[in-house]
């Protein structure tokens, strides 16, 4: 978030403190009208030898629709100078992101997506869907990677961008999921077992590291890859990002607003830092798909680590949710895991809107569906008496019928 400070000589001693001695790289938002080109002959005299019109490698430009953004490690002067320009609406640090997890350890999250009363301990778990399941849809996957070979993705599973640098040494460099959240994600997604878009392509878009951590400029340039390979293929879209931020940043909400806005569905956890949502990114993004966690063992009570509010649209299954193992894990394909976190509910409901997506809604319709299908007031009212203005919804498939 860039803060506002009214004295001039202030704000040189802030970008001072906290690039140089930091060392953290900063990304700059243009606005509409602005170019790239306009950019570099407005601050030629800052940018030195390094000039942007070289091409030279400590610049980067991304592009999304109508968003433009710069990144690199801007000297202070013109830092000072692109505050007061009216032409760069935004200025954020190149911030960390992290996975959407809290622990490790026909599935029950399925059933009870495909039916509206809670789940009873005595009754046989059934998931009734439409067998096309998502078929001609293709899901981007934003994450650790997937285990592209797991037999239980049918050879659904591709590889896509590969956005992070010298992740791992050793034996693990093989690995195409060193950290095992994206297979668990891309599981309840679209595996044959525990996915809802069992017919879906799944494209393996790796952005965070074996740490579980990423920064916002990779999912700039992610974003940025996968709207211009999607605006090619034409073919109904969604992306995941099952991951977030400690904070809110107003650049990368742009950016993914811009996505949006060329019809691509984005679906993303709530968090699991058990605060309001609307205070995070892309949690609080406008247009995607915010999902919190339910536990469906416990009465569909919201989840202890699970984050709420306005910015939340629907709630679905989130702790201890069974999917499948990495090539991280020991005899990973004949393994099944459980996952809590927003990221398993994430998966659950790209899983949903993709579904819708197969059968010709486009990804604003399938949205809005996915939200106004829910059913109403399955979560008890209690969870709600600190959490105000959170919806009541809990995700549902339509038993398989469509009701339109």
């Amino acid at each position: 978030m860039f803060i506002r400070i009214p004295d001039f000589w202030v704000l040189t001693l802030f970008f001072l403190q906290l690039v140089s001695v930091n060392g953290i790289k900063l990304i700059l938002e243009l606005n509409t009208g602005e170019t790239f080109s306009n950019f570099v002959s407005k601050y030629d005299q800052f940018l030195g030898s390094t000039k942007l019109k070289t091409q030279n490698i400590g610049f980067e430009t991304i592009s999304i629709g109508q968003f433009k953004a710069i990144k690199g490690d801007f000297g202070i002067n013109l830092l000072k100078s692109a505050y007061f320009d009216k032409n760069i609406k935004s200025i954020t640090f190149d911030r960390r992101l992290e996975l959407l997890q809290v622990q490790s350890f026909a599935p029950k999250h399925l059933a009870r997506l495909s039916q509206r009363q809670k789940l009873k301990g005595f009754q046989e778990f059934e998931y009734v869907y439409d067998s096309a399941a998502a078929i001609g849809v293709d899901i981007y996957i934003f994450d650790t990677g997937i285990y592209r070979d797991h037999p239980d993705f049918s050879g659904r599973v591709r590889k896509g961008g590969n956005f992070v640098i010298n992740d791992a040494s050793g034996e693990s460099k093989l690995l195409q999921d060193p950290n095992g959240h994206g297979t668990a994600v891309a599981g309840v997604i679209g595996s044959e077992t525990f996915g809802i878009a069992k017919k879906a392509n799944l494209i393996d878009y790796k952005v965070v590291n074996k740490k579980g951590y990423t920064h916002v400029s990779t999912i700039l340039k992610a974003l940025n890859s996968a709207v211009l390979e999607i605006e090619e293929t034409k073919r109904p879209s969604v992306i995941v990002l099952a991951l977030g931020m400690s904070q809110k940043t107003h650049l990368l909400n742009h950016a993914i607003e811009a996505v949006v806005e060329r019809g691509i569905a984005v679906v993303t956890g709530a968090g699991n830092s058990n605060q309001n949502a609307c205070e995070l990114t892309p949690a609080s993004v406008n247009g995607v798909l915010t999902v919190g966690a339910i536990d469906i063992n416990d009465s569909d009570h919201i989840s202890e680590f699970s984050n709420w509010g306005a910015c939340v649209d629907i709630f679905a299954s989130g702790v201890d949710v069974p999917t499948l193992a990495s090539d991280a894990h020991p005899n990973a394909e004949k393994s099944v895991v459980l996952k809590s976190g927003t990221s398993m509910s994430a998966g659950i409901a790209a899983g949903l809107v993709s579904y819708f997506m197969g059968m010709n809604d486009t990804a604003t319709e399938a949205i809005k569906r996915t939200k106004m299908y829910g059913t109403n007031g399955a979560i008890p009212q209690n969870d709600f008496l600190f959490r105000p203005f959170t919806p009541n919804k809990v995700l549902f498939n339509c038993g398989g019928d469509p009701l339109w």
